[in-house]
């Protein structure tokens, strides 16, 4: 035990001032409750059903890590703000789509069939139908074009080579053979749909390319599609989702497999869509894990020699006083405007383990108090004893 004599002497006597009085708090207030233990209950009650009343009419999702994690007063997001004003580019989202032939990541998709069969999943997603406010959209609608309204989209795609989009079948089927594509590629003075140099573009084009000794593309592993929104955040969303559903197997939510390639797609809010469904579906492991604190809590509480003694039914209170602790945080948060997080989710397990272990200290506290004092009086020398670390 440490030396409370010498120079910190004083603070260990405000320290030990503060445990009494504290202990003396809990005292008061404990025995305050054990007096209208029925009033409490039902004003907890109240409060717990306030709070998920809160919570489910005033909720706010946010998972947007800019808006969580970075300081929107900051002098970068100030200057973020005056380049969208200066440049008009607000709103900005990028999705991309991966496609490998077959799943190989080895193998080589510059061949007339791939080239043939990419060009039908690109067609597909850029004129990709999605509702917005009861109106069709497509890409068209949304994406962001720099040199403004009627000028072409900012889309990347081999298919940029042969100045597409705006679309055109014929364009395609004019490719025969393997060479024409790799002409295209290798052309210095190629140009793309929005007349700018092709080779600019060719990192984002085809990931992982094999060049010849003359540094010419010979291979590529896979194609890339670049789709950049720009405007109302809600309708990129909409598209994002949209275009995410159309390359996943409905069956297995699993990545499609389409015309021969496997398709992996990847937007601005995958990473919060994967965190909203691992928490949706930790839902039930929620609810089975306080079932089981429950039996679990009546099974460790149980004195089967002494039943008058035995705490179930206050244990099983105390798992239900963790879960109504949880639902008035809850809607206290969202009362005062704080945002709810995918990853909040995985909170009332957190709680219940740390709730659950304080429920039975508590219990096993209110057992050492003399038996033959009035419930309330043992009540509050209990809360007193935890309030106050024995010396």
């Amino acid at each position: 035990m440490a030396d409370k004599r010498g120079p910190f002497s004083a603070i260990f006597a405000l320290l030990n001032a503060f445990d009494v009085w504290l202990a003396r708090r809990y005292y008061v207030l404990s025995r305050a409750i054990g007096r209208s233990p029925k009033a409490v209950a039902v004003g907890c009650c109240v409060v717990a059903a306030l709070g998920l009343l809160c919570f489910l009419l005033l909720v706010r999702e946010e998972n947007r890590a800019e808006k969580l994690y970075f300081d929107q007063d900051s002098e970068a997001a100030k200057v973020e703000k005056r380049y969208e004003d200066i440049w008009e580019k607000k709103g900005l989202r990028v999705g991309s789509v991966l496609l490998v032939w077959r799943g190989d990541f080895g193998g080589n998709v510059l061949d007339v069939q791939q080239f043939k069969a990419a060009y039908s999943i690109f067609s597909e997603l850029y004129t990709l139908p999605f509702d917005y406010n009861g109106r069709q959209l497509t890409y068209e609608d949304i994406c962001f074009r720099p040199s403004g309204p009627g000028t072409p989209c900012v889309v990347t795609s081999i298919f940029s080579a042969w100045g597409i989009p705006p679309l055109d079948q014929s364009v395609i089927d004019g490719v025969t053979t393997r060479q024409e594509i790799l002409d295209r590629l290798n052309d210095p003075a190629a140009m793309d749909h929005r007349n700018e140099p092709l080779v600019e573009s060719l990192p984002s084009i085809l990931p992982k390319v094999k060049r010849d000794q003359d540094g010419d593309i010979i291979e590529a592993t896979s194609f890339q599609f670049t789709f950049v929104t720009s405007g109302s955040e809600d309708k990129a969303l909409e598209f994002e989702d949209a275009f995410v559903k159309a390359v996943l197997d409905p069956d297995t939510d699993e990545y499609g497999k389409i015309g021969g390639f496997n398709v992996y797609p990847v937007t601005e809010s995958s990473l919060n869509n994967e965190l909203d469904k691992s928490t949706s579906e930790d839902f039930p492991l929620m609810v089975v894990a306080f079932v089981v604190m429950v039996n679990f809590a009546i099974t460790v509480t149980l004195k089967v020699g002494n039943l008058v003694r035995s705490c179930t039914g206050l244990a099983t209170l105390g798992v239900f006083g963790v879960g109504m602790g949880l639902i008035t945080g809850f809607g206290l948060g969202v009362l005062f405007g704080v945002p709810f997080v995918s990853i909040v989710g995985t909170a009332p397990f957190l709680v219940v383990g740390i709730g659950i272990d304080d429920m039975f200290i508590q219990i096993a506290t209110f057992d050492e108090q003399d038996p033959d004092e009035e419930p309330e009086e043992r009540v509050a020398k209990a809360m007193q004893a935890l309030g106050r670390p024995s010396p």
